[in-house]
């Protein structure tokens, strides 16, 4: 503002300090950022070197934290009596306190020092205006379908309107734009359409009219284009009386009009219309089901199948291990020893479990309406259920489950699993597990009115698309869309993999290695803090059956969105 950065303004006050201080003096500089860092320790404040350090200052893509860097400062004892004064020289920005007001610090700060606080922002509102999110879910598009996407835009004048457009770029080129106008203060995502064509990774920018701040006015994320989900329904009570079969509901989920405008579709579908597009249903019977249909599978479906035998559990055994989803919904013709004794156990010398639980005799009547169960526990943390997480709105609070499968969790620190749904007696009803590459989800009940009223509710078509979104099959490696400079980016690769290794690059070409560690259910590297905004890649090595694998992907990294906010602490 007014020709001069908050950088430059910082950099003078630095100087007048050193002007003014005393000579016997001895000055120690800390850049604060997201971990404090020390660039000059006890030199005289005429010291060439400590003024060379103040002109080439910089600055990063971290935030500052404040009351970490005040509290890590006077952390040594030795130090804590020996500071007579420290000049906090900052723009004052409220994100920088991290909510955390400088009196709180009262404590902090030893009898006898002083702390002088030095303000270098603008003092005139600013007149920012930012992208702030939101990126589409890293979740495969389908070529030729519609995507939409939603960028959040905020006005963080709180005087004036701002008339903007929100340009969309694939890969640099304009591919769609919206033009509206924000009030002041207000912040609001706006939904623009594009119908990609090409499969791949493709990197995608949000874009509004650049400001004084240009650094948040474009965001980066990645998105993956593909053909379609092949999703198999292998129907374990075919019946000519459409509402008999077993597959109705499911089959009616996975192939509802995306454009419905119906109570289920209207808010929680919005962020599932774009993956509903892209699945092809196959419903086939038990005894049709084969090792080709497996391989070109995506997701795998039980609907209360009991038919199966040892060469049936044998290529799903292989199907997930090597990356397929599957999904359980047991039934009055499922008996609780075929899940138990063929299909769970996998053969070898490891005793391994296609997934660590038993199921015991169904129980309850639907003749008894009385002794019906509710979902009384929801991990609403789990991708599946966070759509679900308006506690207000009081969702699957009036579902009823008549009659269910007890389920007990086996598990061992080889096999773990998740409950991320519970019945009111505190019985799993929905568990998740990974076996070799893939993912594993059991119902307690099936996915009909027989047992239930759950297919009747609005929430059954966003659960159960939601389901087959999280276990379908996806690539060896694992990343985000997007992180934050202050964040972490997860990088995860299958547990079959061995001796692995990797490495993230910044758009300078500059890598960072990646140490990965075993987990129960894969190898995980942990990224942390990227020194940049941009595009980063991902190159991970390693071996499986013995034989050298390598995979590649994308991320993008913004800044955090409060540092968008230069509301004055």
């Amino acid at each position: 503002t007014d020709g001069m950065t908050s950088m430059d303004r910082a950099k003078t006050a630095a100087r007048t300090v050193l002007r003014r201080a005393d000579r016997s003096s001895r000055i120690t500089l800390i850049r604060m950022s997201s971990k404090s860092e020390e660039l000059a320790t006890a030199l005289p404040p005429d010291d060439p070197a400590l003024k060379r350090r103040i002109d080439n200052l910089e600055t990063g893509p971290y935030r500052a934290d404040i009351p970490a860097t005040l509290q890590r400062l006077f952390s040594d004892g030795a130090r804590r009596h020996a500071i007579a004064t420290v000049y906090l020289i900052t723009d004052n920005q409220a994100a920088s306190w991290q909510n955390n007001q400088p009196r709180a610090l009262a404590d902090t700060i030893p009898k006898g020092a002083r702390l002088i606080v030095v303000e270098t922002g603008s003092r005139r509102p600013l007149s920012n205006h930012a992208i702030v999110g939101d990126p589409p879910a890293r979740q495969e598009s389908v070529a030729g379908w519609p995507v939409v996407f939603s960028p959040r835009v905020a006005n963080f004048d709180r005087q004036n309107h701002a008339e903007l457009t929100a340009r969309v770029l694939m890969d640099n080129n304009e591919v769609a734009r919206e033009h509206f106008i924000l009030r002041p203060g207000e912040e609001r995502s706006i939904d623009i359409a594009w119908t990609p064509r090409d499969t791949g990774i493709h990197k995608g920018r949000f874009e509004i009219e650049t400001d004084s701040f240009p650094v948040d006015n474009t965001y980066r994320f990645i998105l993956p284009v593909t053909r379609q989900v092949n999703v198999l329904l292998v129907n374990g009570n075919p019946d000519s009386d459409l509402f008999a079969d077993e597959t109705l509901y499911i089959k009616t989920a996975l192939t509802v009009d995306p454009a419905l405008d119906s109570q289920s579709a209207a808010g929680i579908l919005a962020a599932d219309r774009a993956f509903l597009r892209s699945i092809q249903v196959k419903v086939l019977a038990e005894s049709q089901l084969t090792q080709t249909l497996l391989t070109n599978a995506s997701v795998t479906i039980l609907a209360n199948c009991g038919r199966i035998n040892e060469m049936g559990a044998w290529m799903l055994h292989d199907y997930v291990a090597g990356g397929g989803g599957l999904i359980i919904f047991p039934g009055d013709l499922t008996p609780p020893d075929v899940l138990n004794k063929i299909i769970f156990p996998v053969p070898g010398p490891q005793h391994d479990r296609l997934m660590a639980v038993t199921l015991d005799p169904p129980e309850g009547s639907p003749q008894n309406p009385l002794g019906a169960q509710r979902i009384s526990l929801l991990d609403f943390q789990h991708p599946i259920l966070n759509v679900f997480g308006d506690s207000a709105a009081g969702f699957l609070g009036t579902t009823r489950f008549y009659k269910w499968f007890p389920i007990r969790l086996t598990e061992s620190p080889r096999m773990p699993c998740w409950v991320w749904a519970r019945f009111s007696s505190g019985t799993p009803a929905l568990v998740e597990s990974m076996f070799g590459r893939g993912i594993v989800i059991c119902a307690a009940f099936p996915a009909t009115t027989a047992w239930s009223n759950l297919p009747l509710k609005p929430e059954f078509v966003p659960l159960v698309l939601r389901m087959v979104n999280h276990v379908q099959r996806r690539g060896d490696l694992q990343v985000p869309s997007t992180a934050a400079t202050d964040g972490q980016a997860e990088i995860g690769v299958p547990s079959d993999w061995n001796q692995v290794t990797g490495s993230v690059s910044d758009e300078q070409g500059r890598a960072t290695p990646l140490v990965f560690k075993r987990t129960p259910t894969r190898w995980l590297a942990i990224f942390d803090s990227p020194r940049k905004y941009g595009f980063h890649t991902v190159d991970v090595q390693g071996f499986r059956d013995g034989k050298p694998r390598s995979a590649h992907d994308l991320f993008a990294v913004n800044i955090p969105a409060d540092e968008s906010d230069f509301t004055r602490c």
